[in-house]
């Protein structure tokens, strides 16, 4: 009796002394409270939001919510790791080797197979935040792909599932089935994903890129076909699910084949054409965007100088369109260029950096480039042996990331946005 007594004592002192911290609390000015909270993780939002009802409500406003993502926005981008638990799987197989299926070692008769995804998330500079697992449906012609919008989502696909991820909250769904089924095929180069945010309409478009015909004999003769689908955020439109989502055709399709990811560049999702489709045409556009916005493509066309229209790399910083070359495709030198102006597509050259200095982390060539700071560096990820290391520009450091060495990574903002 003694024993439960002293306990029910004293988990009335802590409940009271939790009431006079929260009471402390409330005498606070709403407008500094949520300026200081402001600057929290979502995932320490979310312990908040467990106190009590008071902070659950306060920590869910739309004003703070608004105010949280606007102060996400100014901090660096965090990091967002695929991993993938490769025991699923015996040696002969393996499928994941890297994040994609063999179709040389798969059964014909595999059509899809559902794989855990280890996903893991850190700050920009390698610490960790969180850990999570998903599962996703993949096929023998195409692994996994990770799409940035350079938001607070993420869009996980392969060629028959699209899937939209907040790696803040770790929501994760699956999108529904496409409103029409293209060919698939070998080459990831036929079929596209892009996915931005809107800024006038607080949204977010997935537009799906898909092959109805093609003649890889000529290459005059192909069409790719193109749907969008808008997801919206469930804390202003009620309770969304996957369901409540639909595909729209946009007419007259893709005009051209497409190649790597997309970028998310304002309300911009921007594309490689076919490095095989240029090649055999000699074709001048190399780059082409779809404004999410009015629903339409239109050409980009690259530096003048740039002779090489195929061995060039393209970046998002800070809502401005980079390119990055290589001055010949032995070379480690690479020229950065910014383009300056939409409406006249001037191109500025601002960085010609050498890379050699990576060497002794086994040297590869950029695979991003990003910028933050306080000065806004200009900044150069790569990837060696030793895992990711940031080249900085201006400075001309190297910083390892630590050893991270993901099956694929992708960036996001710290967000509580609601799928």
């Amino acid at each position: 009796m003694m024993h439960l007594s002293t306990k029910k004592m004293n988990d009335d002192k802590l409940s009271n002394d939790a009431e006079e911290k929260e009471g402390a609390l409330l005498d606070v000015p709403i407008c500094l409270m949520y300026d200081i909270f402001s600057r929290l993780q979502v995932k320490d939002l979310t312990r908040l939001k467990c106190l009590s009802k008071y902070w659950c409500e306060s920590l869910s406003d739309p004003y703070f919510l608004s105010l949280h993502r606007h102060q996400s926005l100014q901090n660096p981008p965090s990091f967002f790791f695929v991993f993938t638990a490769l025991s699923q799987f015996d040696s002969k197989t393996r499928p994941f080797q890297y994040i994609g299926a063999d179709p040389e070692v798969m059964d014909e008769d595999l059509k899809e197979f559902e794989v855990d995804l280890h996903l893991s998330t850190a700050d920009h500079e390698g610490r960790p935040i969180s850990e999570f697992t998903k599962k996703v449906k993949v096929d023998k012609w195409q692994g996994l792909v990770l799409q940035p919008s350079n938001k607070e989502l993420i869009c996980v696909w392969t060629s028959r599932h699209i899937y939209i991820c907040n790696p803040s909250t770790h929501e994760f769904i699956e999108l529904p089935d496409h409103h029409k089924e293209s060919q698939p095929l070998p080459p990831m180069t036929l079929f596209g994903v892009g996915f931005g945010f809107v800024p006038t309409t607080m949204d977010y478009k997935v537009v799906r890129l898909f092959v109805i015909h093609l003649d890889y004999e000529n290459f005059d003769e192909y069409e790719i076909g193109c749907e969008v689908l808008t997801v919206s955020s469930s804390s202003t439109v009620g309770s969304n699910n996957s369901s409540s989502y639909s595909w729209r055709v946009i007419e007259g399709g893709c005009p051209y084949p497409v190649f790597d990811l997309s970028l998310a560049i304002d309300k911009f999702a921007i594309w490689k054409v076919d490095e095989w489709f240029v090649g055999a045409q000699g074709r001048d556009e190399v780059i082409f965007c779809f404004n999410l916005e009015t629903e339409k493509f239109s050409a980009v066309p690259p530096p003048h100088c740039v002779t090489n229209r195929i061995e060039f790399r393209l970046a998002a910083l800070k809502g401005e369109l980079w390119l990055m070359e290589p001055t010949d495709i032995h070379s480690y030198i690479n020229n950065m260029w910014m383009l300056k102006d939409w409406n006249r597509y001037i191109w500025v050259k601002q960085y010609s950096i050498d890379i050699k200095s990576i060497e002794k982390w086994g040297w590869s060539r950029p695979i991003d480039i990003i910028q933050y700071g306080e000065d806004d560096e200009v900044i150069v990820l790569l990837r060696g042996n030793g895992g990711l290391h940031y080249y900085h520009v201006q400075s001309k450091r190297i910083t390892p990331l630590g050893d991270i060495s993901p099956v694929k990574f992708s960036y996001y903002i710290d967000s509580s946005f609601k799928i």
